[in-house]
């Protein structure tokens, strides 16, 4: 005979919520039987009854899944959405409450390959309670803070194994006594993807308890990418694009708040930014660091307004691409190659050559000035090459300075101060030759 748990607190406030009149409760989207008021079933192998829509199977352990309206003459008020969810609880309740891993799923037909979609529920895990001390020297919580969890996830592919690969698991919850809101995301490759809700209870704990409600999944929100250029100056500014569901938005007011993560060397992400508003986001780099970033794009009723609708489930996105650039900030280092100290020709080859940093964007452009005489600095070329043939309109010395000018437009400063010079001394224009012939004088008459 199970005895009732007397630990309520925030569940049963959250009973109340639920049922306020004029608060519509939230569409299961593309589930069925989400919020679990369609009924149950007698499955093969499972001790109790699984919501219709779903399945069963338990990888250990034999716990006993029911509905709260039926499990123990509807003793159990802890629901979250409508006036039913489900109970799992486990073997031998009390006084050792045994183990178990049970993983709850359903198929999805019919969705669109390359479409997001996002998966929401909430789940409530509840061990020892107020009625009864665990098995754990009269302790409430046992010494293992992480004996109790719930996970959601999808198999974008279609497949019903919870222990498969292909699964994309979204964050575990070891929190206890308090209703949690459980989500994952994923990309459809197929034209089904399947739902899974596992649950994991890995002590003897007396009365462990887990109340499943108000499951929902709908098309993903998303953020699209801007690329970054292969290589930037800092600071860094990504920028995106957001698409919001029609089915998110026509449920009220729902908003859109964006994440934005770093990659870290071990290959793991970093939040360096966390529920913006806005479509772009600054950081400042170091020179030579490589930066790759992404956005999460999750979507939910804004704190301090009254949610349209109950209960007030997140959708997360999935991780945008990221993308990927490389921080210069070294202008590079070029100069003038050396010209002899003179020179009798009036046009004459310049040349120049540098490099950029190393790791740096490379060297786009050269610029290349030149005075005469000591006078003012004249820009002469702005130009891909390495070297131009030099017009000198007259005799005199030339003197020329040279700087690069890298891909993201990092430059170096004139100094107006000459790299390489030489002395022109070419031949003046030739006077022409004449010829002057003796006038002969006439006889008079």
């Amino acid at each position: 005979m199970f005895r009732r748990l007397l630990a309520f607190g925030f569940s049963a406030a959250v009973v109340v919520l639920s049922l306020l009149p004029g608060r519509p409760l939230l569409a299961t989207g593309l589930l069925h039987n989400g919020s679990f008021e369609e009924g149950f079933h007698r499955q093969a192998g499972i001790t109790g009854e699984v919501p219709d829509g779903w399945q069963a199977v338990n990888l250990s352990g034999n716990p006993t899944l029911w509905s709260t309206q039926h499990f123990a003459d509807g003793g159990w008020v802890e629901k979250i959405d409508g006036s039913d969810s489900v109970l799992i609880a486990a073997e031998d309740y009390y006084p050792r409450g045994l183990p178990f891993e049970t993983v709850y799923f359903q198929t999805i037909e019919g969705v669109a390959p390359g479409q997001p979609y996002s998966l929401t529920g909430w789940v409530l895990l509840l061990f020892g309670g107020s009625a009864w001390p665990d098995n754990h020297g009269g302790q409430t919580i046992p010494p293992d803070p992480y004996s109790l969890g719930a996970w959601v996830g999808i198999d974008p592919t279609g497949g019903t194994d919870p222990q498969a690969a292909s699964v994309e698991w979204g964050e575990n919850t070891y929190e206890n006594y308090a209703f949690i809101n459980l989500r994952a995301a994923s990309v459809a490759r197929a034209g089904r993807i399947t739902l899974f809700v596992r649950l994991l209870s890995k002590w003897e704990q007396s009365a462990t308890t887990v109340i499943l409600d108000g499951f929902n999944l709908q098309p993903a929100p998303q953020a699209i990418v801007e690329p970054l250029p292969v290589y930037s100056r800092s600071p860094v500014t990504l920028h995106w694009q957001e698409v919001m569901p029609q089915s998110l938005s026509s449920l009220g007011n729902f908003a859109l708040f964006f994440d934005v993560q770093r990659q870290l060397a071990d290959g793991t992400w970093s939040t360096v930014a966390k529920e913006l508003r806005t479509h772009s986001y600054t950081l400042e780099v170091a020179n030579g660091e490589r930066v790759t970033l992404r956005v999460s794009p999750r979507s939910w009723q804004p704190t301090g307004q009254d949610p349209r609708y109950w209960p007030p489930s997140r959708f997360y996105g999935v991780p945008s691409a990221p993308t990927t650039t490389i921080v210069d900030l070294v202008a590079p280092i070029v100069s003038v190659d050396p010209l002899p100290a003179t020179t009798k020709a009036s046009s004459f080859t310049v040349s120049w050559s540098g490099s950029d940093s190393s790791g740096g964007s490379g060297i786009e452009l050269y610029d290349v000035q030149y005075r005469f005489n000591g006078g003012p600095w004249i820009f002469w070329q702005r130009t891909p090459a390495t070297s131009a043939t030099f017009v000198a309109r007259e005799n005199g010395r030339y003197e020329f300075e040279a700087r690069g000018v890298d891909k993201v437009e990092n430059f170096e400063l004139f100094v107006s101060q000459p790299e390489a010079g030489t002395l022109v001394t070419a031949r003046l224009p030739a006077l022409e030759q004449r010829l002057w012939l003796p006038i002969a004088a006439h006889p008079g008459p």
